[in-house]
């Protein structure tokens, strides 16, 4: 019976848990979510007309973290998704573990009111935020709240918070015509501005939140990258904007901060509407190339394969850099941006010998 046992344990190796970077603030985190009901006209993922948002929002806490009351980092569904897609040991992925308690009581202050602005984000096409939440959940625990927003019927599987079941979506690996996620780049800067000009007030004025509602800062990865730039045209409370290798939908002079960070496979030299988007700014802006980085480096996908010892060639659409430097890179130029804005720095981080990776690949004053 022992040999047996031991054989059975080369043929399915024990899956230990392990754990996300842990944020680096002086904050605990706590995180919730909350369903609106919400109608989205022209919802190419909805069959006509969506009904519902997704939100989740991580915030920061005074309440010591509980590790054995942590959220779970992915839900069963997904797990089974991006596992078999991706050829995942099974149960890998929920082996992953965070760092924050559900609802853990929020920082005091006074409501709809808050020294630090509210941050807005939006996923890439067909991902859920969950897949961001080592970004999300570090910048919550430097005091911002943060709003990530999930559109149901887009991705693969959204799962709902309160036993109310979850909404299936697109396949993984399928391809949105340009009608398509032209539709969803519209929906996706829609879904912004309802969030911060109806939706979000109303949130904190029911639970007495103490969230900033007169300033925003928004960040998006791919297409939620580019909504970013279109939300901020036409919202003026939106202070300044991350893209993060998102190729662009519309070219608005934003006029205010606006970074953008780009994978070499996103690159300037091939995507021309890098080009024609800084060319149309008179507000500073910057782009930073990450070497050796790929797409989906900018979210959690990229640190998959360091967290579970795969071998990066077993994931689409990253690249050679480490999954571990990459997040410490994009949190770091994330941060410098938030405190530039807010004049804690005198001027942006700028790439230097501890990051021999990040490239300046354009900033204000090319324009000439």
């Amino acid at each position: 019976m022992f040999i047996i046992i031991m054989l059975l344990g080369l043929i399915f190796p024990r899956i230990h848990a392990v754990y996300l970077p842990k944020p680096s603030g002086k904050y605990f985190v706590g995180q919730t979510q909350h369903v609106f009901n919400h109608t989205t006209l022209n919802d190419p993922v909805a069959n006509g007309t969506g009904t519902q948002l997704l939100i989740t929002i991580y915030y920061p806490s005074l309440t010591p973290l509980d590790l054995n009351n942590t959220v779970p980092y992915i839900d069963p569904i997904n797990a089974q998704i991006w596992e078999s897609a991706f050829g995942y040991p099974s149960g890998s992925l929920q082996s992953i573990k965070t760092w924050w308690n559900f609802q853990s009581p929020i920082i005091n202050g006074t409501a709809g009111e808050n020294p630090l602005p509210t941050i807005i984000f939006s996923p890439g096409g067909g991902l859920n935020c969950w897949g961001y939440s080592v970004l999300l959940s570090d910048i919550a625990s430097h005091g911002y709240p943060v709003i990530a927003i999930d559109h149901p019927g887009e991705v693969p599987y959204l799962q709902l918070p309160y036993g109310m079941g979850g909404v299936f979506g697109y396949n993984i690996y399928y391809s949105f015509n340009s009608s398509q996620a032209t539709a969803i780049f519209q929906y996706r800067v829609a879904d912004m501005l309802a969030i911060i000009r109806e939706l979000i007030p109303s949130l904190v004025k029911a639970y007495s939140a103490p969230f900033n509602l007169s300033t925003y800062i928004a960040l998006g990865h791919s297409v939620g990258g580019a909504a970013t730039a279109e939300a901020m045209d036409r919202e003026q409370s939106i202070v300044a904007g991350i893209n993060y290798d998102g190729a662009f939908f519309t070219f608005p002079d934003v006029k205010r901060p606006f970074l953008m960070m780009e994978s070499e496979n996103h690159t300037m030299l091939d995507n021309t509407t890098w080009t024609e988007f800084p060319g149309n700014q008179t507000g500073w802006w910057e782009v930073f190339l990450v070497k050796n980085a790929g797409h989906l480096d900018y979210s959690d996908i990229g640190l998959w394969p360091d967290l579970l010892g795969l071998n990066h060639s077993t994931t689409p659409q990253i690249g050679s850099i480490s999954g571990l430097r990459m997040e410490k890179i994009v949190r770091i130029f994330t941060k410098a941006l938030f405190e530039s804005v807010l004049g804690k720095r005198k001027t942006m981080l700028q790439p230097n010998g501890m990051w021999p990776e990040v490239h300046v690949n354009g900033q204000s004053g090319d324009n000439g």
